[in-house]
């Protein structure tokens, strides 16, 4: 074989090995209805147990549809 048929080879066998495959599942009115009787959005993760880094600031005391949230 020459040198393009190895840089064929080569590529397919690259393409393979970095091929990632992500299973996504998505519901069109949300999380099932055991994540909501437990408040817990079951992401295969362990909640945070220490404070948050953020701090939440707001102006304003309601919000109309159409409002901007600044």
């Amino acid at each position: 074989m020459g040198f393009v048929r190895y840089a064929e080879i080569f590529t397919c066998l690259m393409a393979l090995a970095l091929k990632q495959e992500t299973v996504v599942q998505a519901y069109p009115s949300g999380a099932g209805i055991q994540a909501c009787s437990t408040l817990v959005p079951l992401h295969g993760v362990d909640p945070q147990t220490t404070a948050s880094p953020y701090q939440l600031e707001v102006q304003g005391t309601t919000y109309l549809p159409g409002s901007l949230v600044v």
